[in-house]
């Protein structure tokens, strides 16, 4: 069987550019049957850890962020991310699904108790901030994750978000189903972002959209409230549109003015996180 380096046909100057582990992996005269799914263009783009991860590299080390894993084959799932293909892969998001509602009941339990006299709306506003993908992501690079992570899709910024809650939950797992341990930990890994939140609440999220938008030639926001469900219990849903920004945000609430103010945040997220440019 050829490699990879024969398959692709890669130019001297190419050659030239590949790290040792690129050029040890792409010249294997048997190379690991996973990287056939990819394109010539993928495989160029790829960094050591990424392919390091596609060919299965053992975990280095069973520690998180101060955590230390007893079960290795949780934080191995944990890890693996579905873009690899891995085997390891197929629990990430069972995972992700269950490290999801752990950080938004533990985010729930620290604001509740650290901050007594804000009313529900105060709170959500403060918890959307807290459990975001930008701030997942954040914590992940802050707790060193990033370096852990075993990936090979593009969306970098989305993987190490899903991951750090594939992490807590697998965290969560590992201590015997024990919530005090994996709040203790997300208490302790979310502390600085506990500290810089009251920077973004601020300004009103409302009036940080339209600040955003009008900077770059938008007109105002508008929000789009319905109601969701039978009569006496229904959710009140926002979707904000911009003219122009194919992106919308949606929130829910217990009320219209809480709906907005989550709905502008999540607008407000898709537009920095992923360096959109309206």
């Amino acid at each position: 069987m050829p490699s990879l380096v024969e398959k692709f046909l890669f130019s001297n100057e190419e050659l030239e550019q590949l790290t040792p582990t690129q050029i040890r992996i792409l010249g294997l005269a048997d190379p690991p049957a996973v990287l056939d799914v990819f394109t010539r263009d993928q495989i160029l783009s790829f960094d050591d850890n990424q392919l390091q991860a596609l060919m299965g590299t053992e975990i280095q080390s069973n520690e998180v962020g101060g955590y230390v894993f007893q079960n290795l084959d949780l934080l191995n799932y944990a890890i693996t991310h579905p873009s690899t293909l891995l085997p390891e892969s197929r629990q990430f998001q069972r995972l992700e699904f269950l490290g999801d509602s752990i950080l938004g009941v533990a985010i729930t339990t620290i604001l509740y108790e650290r901050f007594p006299l804000l009313q529900e709306a105060q709170l959500t506003i403060r918890k959307a901030i807290l459990v975001s993908r930008k701030t997942c992501e954040r914590i992940c690079d802050h707790i060193e994750l990033t370096k852990k992570i075993r990936a090979a899709a593009a969306d970098w910024a989305n993987v190490k978000g899903d991951t750090m809650e594939a992490v807590i939950a697998a965290m969560f797992l590992d201590s015997g189903k024990d919530f005090a341990t994996a709040e203790t930990y997300i208490a302790k890994w979310w502390a600085p972002a506990l500290e810089e939140m009251e920077d973004h609440v601020e300004k009103h999220p409302k009036a940080r959209l339209q600040e955003y938008v009008q900077k770059r030639g938008h007109g105002n926001p508008q929000y789009i409230r319905t109601k969701i469900g039978p009569k006496g219990s229904e959710e009140l849903h926002v979707e904000v549109k911009v003219d122009r920004i194919k992106q919308t945000g949606r929130g829910v609430g217990n009320t219209y003015k809480e709906a907005e103010c989550i709905a502008a945040m999540d607008l407000l997220e898709k537009l920095t996180t992923r360096k959109i440019e309206p």
